[in-house]
Formats: C-alpha cells, sequence, structure tokens
C-alpha cells in the first residue's frame, strides 16, 4: 500500500456533528394507538393512513442510510446519539441536503393538518369525543420540522494546533492540555479510520457475495459495489485520509472490475491478493471468494496490520 500523503501528519478540518429527528413513537403514539372509544362510537383510535407513517419513516431512513453515510464519519454509537465526524468539503453538501430534509418533514406536517381537519365524519365524531373529554390537540399533528436539529462543532486537529494559536507563554502555561489533545486528536483519527475501515468491509464481503451470481446479475451487483466504494473514496479524501486508506480503496474498485470480466479468474484472484497483501493480510487461499471474504472479516474485526503501521507513522 502506498502512503498517498505528501504533507506530513494527519490534518483533521470539519465539524464534530450530532443530528436530532423526530421519533417515529411520536406518530404511533398519537396517531396508531389502538385505543379504543366507547362513548358515541366504538372504533380504534386510528387518526390517519398508514401512507403517512410510511412517509415519515422514509425521511428518517432518508436520514440515517444515505446522507449520513455519503457525508459523514461515525466517531461513537451510543443509544442516545451518535457522534460523526463531518469533513470540511462535505459541509455544504451535507447542509443543503438537511435543509431539503426540514423542509419535508414540514410538509408532512402540513399533509396530516390538511387531512384531519377534513370533514371526514369518522374524524368529526372522534373530535366530539375528545372535546367532551376534554383531551386537546389530538386533531393536530405536533410540529416536526422544528425536531429535525443538528449541531456542529467546528474542530481542526493537527499537531500545530497550539503553535498556530496560543503565544509562546500561553504554549507553556497549557503542555498538559496539549498532550491531551494530542490523545483525543489521536483517537477521533483511528474512530474514523476504523469506521472507513468496517464499511469497506462490508462492501468487499457484498462483492465476494457477486461472485456467486452469473451474467448480467453478476456485473450489476459489482456495479452497486463499484459506486459505493467511489462514494465511500471521495469520503475517506475529504477527511484527509486518503494516505491510510485511499489506495485500498482504488484496489477495491479495480477488483470490482476483475468480478464483471467473467472471462478472466487469474486477473480476479491476482486482485484479490493485491488488495490483502496492501492491507498486511496473510493469503492462504487460492479461491478469490475465500480471499475477499477472509479480507472482510479482518477489516470489520479491526484495524489492519498496515493501516495501523501507516497510522503510527502519520500520526
Amino acid at each position: 500500500m502506498e502512503n498517498d500523503s505528501t504533507q506530513g501528519p494527519i490534518v483533521l478540518k470539519g465539524c464534530f456533528l450530532s443530528i436530532s429527528l423526530p421519533s417515529e413513537s411520536l406518530m404511533k403514539r398519537r396517531f396508531t394507538d389502538e385505543e379504543e372509544i366507547i362513548d358515541e362510537i366504538t372504533k380504534e383510535f386510528n387518526l390517519i393512513p398508514q401512507r403517512f407513517i410510511s412517509r415519515f419513516a422514509t425521511l428518517r431512513s432518508k436520514v440515517y442510510e444515505k446522507i449520513l453515510p455519503l457525508h459523514t464519519l461515525k466517531l461513537q454509537r451510543t443509544r442516545a446519539r451518535n457522534v460523526y465526524l463531518l469533513p470540511l468539503n462535505e459541509t455544504p453538501a451535507f447542509l443543503e441536503k438537511m435543509r431539503g430534509i426540514q423542509a419535508e418533514f414540514g410538509e408532512l406536517q402540513e399533509t396530516i393538518n390538511e387531512y384531519l381537519e377534513s370533514k371526514e365524519e369518522r374524524l368529526r365524531r372522534i373530535q366530539r369525543y375528545t372535546d367532551k373529554k376534554g383531551i386537546s390537540n389530538v386533531l393536530r399533528c405536533p410540529d416536526l420540522a422544528s425536531r429535525v436539529h443538528w449541531s456542529l462543532t467546528p474542530v481542526q486537529l493537527s499537531h500545530s494546533f497550539f503553535e498556530d494559536f496560543l503565544a509562546e507563554e500561553e504554549q507553556q502555561a497549557v503542555a498538559v492540555l496539549r498532550e491531551e489533545l494530542e490523545r483525543s486528536r489521536s483517537d477521533v483519527i483511528a474512530k474514523s479510520v476504523g469506521d472507513l475501515q468496517e464499511r469497506l468491509g462490508e462492501l468487499i464481503q457484498r462483492l465476494a457475495g457477486t461472485l456467486i451470481a452469473k451474467g448480467k446479475n453478476r456485473s450489476r451487483s459489482a456495479d452497486s459495489v463499484q459506486r459505493s466504494l467511489t462514494e465511500l473514496e471521495g469520503l475517506c479524501a475529504s477527511a484527509n485520509l486518503a494516505g491510510i486508506l485511499g489506495s485500498s480503496f482504488r484496489t477495491a474498485i479495480l477488483l470490482t472490475e476483475a468480478v464483471k470480466d467473467q472471462e478472466n479468474s487469474e486477473q480476479l484472484e491476482t486482485t484479490a491478493r493485491s488488495l490483502a497483501v496492501e492491507l498486511g493480510y496473510r493469503v492462504l487461499e487460492e479461491d478469490p471468494g475465500q480471499t475477499l471474504s477472509r479480507i472482510a472479516l479482518g477489516l470489520k474485526k479491526d484495524l489492519s496490520p498496515r493501516v495501523k503501521a501507516l497510522m503510527e507513522e502519520l500520526l
């Protein structure tokens, strides 16, 4: 694996990102609880059609399954909230898409309210019942757009941070802080690389699965993996981590071409072995599928030997 870096130690520029979206339980509790109304009517308390719930879920999936993976690296996984690294070059596109998501949630809210304000007799009967019981705001959608929010904390992590921003006497006063922030910097880089490598492993595993397919199905599957690899390679470059994983992405993209060329099994075997060697893995299997599965397993388990060595060099 060649070292793509020509600028010395890694410098990360961008933002720490946390993000919050309206919860699906918000919609389901308000609109789909199976609460029976047994006064004037006996009916499940199901206010809006399933298509609105489905559209709500689709918007959430678009953020978590498409926008975030395309533009960010996951640094911390928690039950409550994840923390991401948003590289500087990815910020404009990310913000544009998130503002679009916010607008779509607002439009969905308006659509639901228009439905709830309709003259449908079932809704009017529910309204009379809830008015009698003193239950308010049942026929109003909660504010969705305001529940879409994100927090950005600008960050530049480099060896020269203090030298750039602090006077000489101040540098001496914060020697301990410098050491602590250097550990934090290394931790952020390690987690960023770990996220990239894990996602690379998932794509390599998908590529191994395509070897079972034949003809056009195999080519289509390989094309899909290739597009994902190209996007991930771009994210790697935006995060200034090409010096660690850049050449592996390029080799993996070449591997997708070899997978599509079903007449040249030797090229496939050679490229698969090259990727394994680049990442520092021993190749014991001759079968390309087994080689790729071995690579994928290693990438998802821990940083590869070669990646660890490069990180020690560049950190």
